[in-house]
């Protein structure tokens, strides 16, 4: 459990993976084609108001750019995650939409965790593949952050 400076207190509740897709005709021949490949991120997030749940769900396209228009590799996992208070999620209400703003800081702490996570399973998901030993970029997270702040 983490406890945030506003006393916004978070707990994983699971941790579960959503989809997983490896193109075989699009992956590369070469092992030094893989130093091309870039990465492409999604996130989408839920509210459950009444249980106190915020879901996020993290989309990974792996790319060449010599095919571009196809993922090589595609992978969503979504984290559970227990909130408390879950209105100080809230930017505004009505009805059912709920639209929601994450504090700065619980958006760094919930990206970079999900990133690390990502990382390492997908690093599973790639074994006995040529791209055995691809792993998402360092510090990719801080770049993660700075899209989905530039779009709150």
């Amino acid at each position: 459990m983490l406890d945030m400076e506003k006393k916004i207190k978070i707990r994983v509740l699971s941790i579960r993976e959503e989809y997983f897709d490896i193109c075989s005709d699009a992956l590369p021949t070469q092992k030094d084609e893989c130093n091309n490949i870039y990465t492409m991120f999604a996130i989408n997030f839920e509210i459950d108001k009444e249980r106190s749940l915020l879901k996020a769900t993290l989309w990974t396209n792996l790319f060449l750019p010599s095919k571009e228009d196809i993922p090589i590799v595609s992978y969503s996992f979504s984290y559970t995650l227990h909130i408390d208070p879950i209105q100080t999620l809230f930017s505004k209400v009505e009805g059912n939409q709920i639209d929601i703003k994450l504090p700065t800081d619980m958006a760094s702490v919930i990206l970079t965790d999900m990133y690390a996570a990502a990382r390492a399973l997908l690093s599973v998901k790639l074994s006995g593949t040529i791209l055995n030993d691809y792993y998402l970029p360092f510090d990719g997270a801080a770049q993660l952050i700075e899209n989905i702040r530039a779009n709150q």
